[in-house]
């Protein structure tokens, strides 16, 4: 089972390479949810890491921000993972995941500045905004 296992996550890390396949393995139902679980709850260093890779490989394409923020757990294994101590190349392949998250999440952020009627560019800016209601 163990081997089968970790040759069932190489097999899908090599298919989440190709950008084309990308899309479609991530939309497989439960296919984001067993990753997650195996780069966050496996015993094998081997097992974690190629499912780590596979999360990696999917957050390439911005179509699986969706897929990869509304399966349970997703962000919160990559968040988790940033503080891993005992291995630092899953530690780096989580934070690499959790950027190209991140720039998804900002290039669709600016993109939707880019459409206001304006005429200006209203970038966010991170600022909070109040309402003052004492005044």
């Amino acid at each position: 089972y163990d081997d089968c296992s970790q040759c069932a996550l190489y097999a899908l890390q090599n298919i989440s390479c190709s950008s084309p396949c990308r899309q479609e393995l991530a939309s497989i139902p439960n296919l984001l949810v067993a990753v997650t679980r195996k780069a966050f709850g496996s015993t094998s260093t081997d097992r974690r890491t190629a499912a780590m890779h596979i999360l990696k490989n999917l957050s390439d394409d911005p179509c699986n921000l969706i897929y990869m923020t509304n399966t349970p757990g997703c962000v919160a294994t990559l968040l988790a993972l940033t503080n891993e101590r005992k291995d630092p190349m899953l530690r780096y392949v989580a934070c690499d995941t959790i950027a190209h998250l991140a720039h998804w999440l900002q290039t669709s952020a600016q993109t939707g500045a880019d459409l206001t009627s304006t005429g200006k560019n209203q970038l966010p800016n991170l600022e909070n905004v109040v309402w003052e209601q004492w005044r």
